[in-house]
Parts: C-alpha cells; sequence; structure tokens
C-alpha cells in the first residue's frame, strides 16, 4: 500500500510572483503579463514614469529672430530641433540655449515639433509637463489659423494644448 502524506504547504504572494505567477483578486493565479495588465500595476508603473520629468521648451519669436532655451532628453533630440529651427527662420535668426538633460523623450518630442511661428509679430512659446502654451500676437487672421492648425496636429498627438494667441484688431 502507498501512503500519502499530505505536507501543510504555504505559498506567499511574493513566491508566486518570483515564480511568474500571481493571485488575482479573486484568487485565480495569473500570469506576469496578466499581473502587469491589471491596474493597480499599471498605475505602479505610471507613478515611476512620472518621476521622470518630462522636456521643457521654451521659444520667444521676435521677428525675425528665435530664441530656444531648455532641457531636451539628449544631444540628437537637440541637434534636431536646432536644425529644424534654422531651416524655419534662418541659421543667422537662431540662437539656441537648450541643454541635454535627464528627462522623458514623448513620441511626440520630434523637430517636426516646433511649430513655425513666423506669421506671428511676437510669440512665445512654452512647453512644460506635457503642456503646450503659445501666446502673442498674429500678424493676421490667416497665421493665426493656420499656427492654429499646426497645433492640432500635435494634440492628435496627445499633447495638451493652450492656444493664446490673438488675431489683430480689425
Amino acid at each position: 500500500m502507498i501512503r500519502t502524506f499530505l505536507l501543510p504547504l504555504a505559498v506567499t504572494a511574493s513566491a508566486l510572483v518570483v515564480s511568474g505567477l500571481a493571485a488575482s483578486p479573486d484568487g485565480r493565479a495569473q500570469t506576469d503579463a496578466d499581473a502587469a495588465a491589471s491596474p493597480r500595476v499599471r498605475a505602479a508603473g505610471a507613478a515611476a514614469a512620472a518621476s521622470v520629468p518630462m522636456p521643457s521648451l521654451r521659444a520667444e519669436y521676435r521677428a525675425p529672430r528665435l530664441v530656444l532655451a531648455g532641457t531636451v532628453p539628449d544631444e540628437a533630440e537637440r541637434r534636431a530641433l536646432v536644425a529644424r529651427a534654422r531651416a524655419v527662420y534662418g541659421a543667422s535668426h537662431v540662437i539656441d540655449r537648450l541643454v541635454v538633460g535627464a528627462v522623458a523623450n514623448p513620441t511626440w518630442l520630434s523637430p517636426s515639433f516646433l511649430p513655425d511661428l513666423r506669421g506671428a509679430r511676437h510669440a512665445s512659446l512654452l512647453l512644460e509637463d506635457g503642456r503646450l502654451m503659445v501666446e502673442g500676437d498674429a500678424g493676421s487672421e490667416q497665421s493665426q489659423a493656420a499656427l492654429t492648425a499646426s497645433l492640432e496636429r500635435l494634440r492628435a498627438q496627445g499633447l495638451e494644448i493652450d492656444n493664446r494667441l490673438r488675431a489683430p484688431a480689425p
């Protein structure tokens, strides 16, 4: 006769996680992929990502000069933004005060991110915490409409836009 002995076995949640399994709220086992998809794990990942600041950028335009300042994630991004600005505004009209720092590199941050402010008499662009504010005086209603359209393209990529550009009084 074969005897079977049942030994008490305590399995902790950490042991399940180490083994690649975790308990779901209803007590069922989950794989790491299932656990990663849970709201609590996603929230923890978002909190960790939130500890890395977003890039900051300030562009001051007073015809014909553009001053770029702020913090970008790497040298390649800095060079690309400056090259785009020089192509749009002219190399001698761009002052580069951008620095490289420990900031996030969101997908919308690219050379095409920088809107063309030349239709404005003067304008300021401020990017902080994933929010872009543009203010100033447009040269015409048409230039205000063109800039608004380019900002909407950025909004479609997930950037919060605050457009305070004013059209000239008739």
